[in-house]
């Protein structure tokens, strides 16, 4: 690998000792390397299992939960140390929200000038990926629902996690199980 000293690679995120060393291929191939602290190292192994079950539940069913999350614990490396958050995990949560939303204004941008080309007569196989009921809904209500029903967040909780305010968690919610009901139940007919 080209390192001098220990190195420990964790998906794509590597953990290199703080000595001089060679560029490692990741790098040389224009993708940074990260130096991870032993304790930033320990924080993301305690939370990684439960930020990929938060991904899974939020992303839509076509995404990976394990990019959302090593794309969000990249972009919260970049800005500095994870030890020195006040709140790590609801930090790194909100970072996973940030990546899951990115993703679907790209995926939008993308899906509508698709659609101003118009079908292509060659590709038969422009077909949508079989929907869930659960994709019908926005990431960040899916992500209010998973924190409030299934981790057992208060809807004041799940509100600071997700950065709105309270009363407005309680509507987004209110309103996500409604068309929840109203999918499955077109789904069961």
């Amino acid at each position: 690998m080209g390192v001098s000293g220990s190195s420990e690679v964790t998906s794509s995120v590597t953990v290199v000792t703080r000595r001089r060393r060679e560029p490692t291929s990741n790098e040389r191939a224009g993708h940074p390397s990260i130096a991870l602290s032993s304790s930033d190292a320990a924080l993301f192994r305690r939370h990684y299992m439960e930020l990929r079950r938060f991904a899974a539940a939020t992303a839509a069913s076509d995404i990976d939960p394990d990019d959302v999350v090593m794309a969000a614990v990249l972009r919260c490396l970049e800005r500095g140390r994870l030890q020195a958050v006040e709140d790590p995990r609801n930090y790194l949560r909100r970072a996973v929200m940030n990546v899951l939303l990115n993703e679907r204004r790209r995926l939008s941008r993308r899906n509508a000038a698709l659609r101003r080309l118009g079908p292509r007569p060659d590709h038969e196989d422009w077909h949508r990926v079989e929907q869930t009921p659960l994709d019908s809904l926005k990431p960040v209500d899916r992500a209010l629902l998973y924190l409030v029903h299934v981790d057992g967040y208060s809807f004041r909780e799940a509100a600071e996690v997700l950065d709105v305010s309270e009363s407005i968690a309680r509507t987004r919610a209110s309103r996500a199980r409604r068309r929840l009901r109203r999918e499955l139940s077109e789904e069961a007919t």
